[in-house]
């Protein structure tokens, strides 16, 4: 396939775009070359250095110190004297939250330029503890790294066979790296946590843990009465100690999940709330363009099932690092928008 060079096609009438009007850069939306000129919002802009398609530009002047604006927010402090036409990047743009006075609650509305639609429903399958989950899937859970395979071996035992008609949408296994010679603290609890989780999310009709059967994490932690989850999905535990061996645990691990599908195969979707609905977002790989394309179009999204009483969650700390004074303007309470903060100093900390 022939590749194409699009520099010398790409001509708009206007090069940039403005995304703000207190905005003092502007976003480039082609390649332009030092020594060019543009004209924009009535003035003609030297470009003084080559310039990438999705990079800043500065259409002012910006003394060293001054505040570089973008999205109408600060996003740093001009490093050096920065001229109308310069490329405004890491060599000259210097990120400083300095001392912020944070704001709380004070832009939380109802979205009133979102617009309420119709109350809608999605077929999931209702769990005994109120949630909704968009999938019948049975996870495979590994205590421990020593277990990995063998709850690989277990997924690839159905493989290659149709559940259609059987209520279930597969068999995944969830193998991990830790759980063997750990240290009980923090990090064992956090993995018990994370995955007790996994076996009890909405989307897990069932779960069969698999451990070796002398790792400190031990499968009798998951499957213990008194650990049931209120989601009422079955649990299975084999060791490979105990099913005598690698084989014989995938073969314990593979009949379980049969008896679970003729247990929890029958159920079907049915109409649910969207309410219900809980939607993690995941960045898909940033580009110079995904700040003003894809990313307000999620949050746009994001909005309107929030508005329908759904819940969304951005877990990515690095991403919200710098932006958080923009989250505590949104966020319900002073309490709620102060843990943000709590949580950024930690962050901080361990960085």
């Amino acid at each position: 396939m022939d590749v194409v060079n699009i520099e010398g096609l790409l001509q708009p009438d206007n090069p940039f775009i403005r995304l703000n009007f207190r905005d003092n850069v502007v976003v480039a939306r082609v390649p332009l070359s030092a020594g060019s000129s543009v004209q924009f919002e009535s003035a003609e802009i030297p470009i003084r250095q080559a310039v990438g398609a999705g990079h800043k530009v500065a259409v002012e002047t910006i003394r060293a110190g001054e505040t570089v604006f973008k999205y109408g927010e600060e996003i740093g402090r001009a490093g050096a004297d920065i001229e109308a036409g310069d490329l405004v990047h890491v060599h000259n743009l210097e990120f400083d939250v300095g001392e912020r006075k944070y704001e709380f609650a004070n832009t939380l509305n109802d979205l009133e330029g979102v617009p309420l639609l119709a109350a809608d429903t999605f077929l999931g399958y209702p769990r005994a503890d109120g949630r909704a989950g968009t999938r019948n899937f049975i996870a495979i859970v590994g205590a421990s790294n020593c277990a990995a395979y063998a709850t690989e071996q277990v997924e690839t035992q159905f493989a290659g066979e149709s559940l259609d008609g059987s209520g279930i949408d597969g068999v995944i296994a969830f193998p991990h790296v830790d759980g063997c010679g750990q240290a009980e603290g923090a990090d064992t609890q956090q993995l018990r946590r994370t995955l007790d989780g996994l076996a009890d999310h909405p989307n897990v009709a069932a779960a069969v843990m698999i451990g070796l059967g002398c790792e400190v994490n031990q499968i009798g932690y998951y499957t213990r009465e008194e650990n049931r989850d209120e989601n009422g999905a079955p649990r299975r535990g084999f060791t490979l100690q105990e099913s005598g061996g690698t084989t014989a645990v995938v073969m314990d691990g593979a009949k379980a999940v049969r008896e679970i599908i003729d247990e929890v195969g029958g159920r079907q979707r049915v109409p649910c709330p969207t309410s219900k609905l809980v939607v993690a977002l995941e960045c898909g790989g940033s580009d110079a363009f995904s700040g003003i394309t894809s990313n307000p179009s999620v949050g746009y999204f994001s909005d309107l099932l929030v508005k329908q009483g759904g819940t969304v969650c951005l877990a990515e700390t690095t991403e919200v690092y710098g932006a958080e004074h923009l989250l505590t303007r949104r966020a319900v309470s002073r309490e709620v928008g102060e843990r943000l903060l709590e949580k950024i100093e930690w962050y901080k900390r361990y960085v």
